[in-house]
């Protein structure tokens, strides 16, 4: 129940984050630093709240900000 809770919250959240222009989401470096923070401070209430483990959380922001600043 808990990994169809957590699949659920962080589908949303990525929802909520993206453009409505898929394309866009993958080239436009300047949006994807502008949600950056708003994600990340997303996964740390997600693992703040015990939805996620906090080295999850850790582990996707890394990526994140690898993917943002490559």
């Amino acid at each position: 129940m808990k990994r169809i809770l957590t699949s659920l919250i962080l589908c949303g959240v990525l929802l909520a984050c993206t453009p409505a222009d898929p394309n866009k989401a993958l080239t436009d470096k300047a949006a994807a630093e502008q949600l950056l923070p708003k994600v990340s401070s997303m996964l740390d209430k997600l693992a703040k709240r015990n939805i996620i483990h906090r080295n999850k959380a850790a582990n996707l922001k890394s990526s994140l900000a690898l993917h943002t600043n490559a």
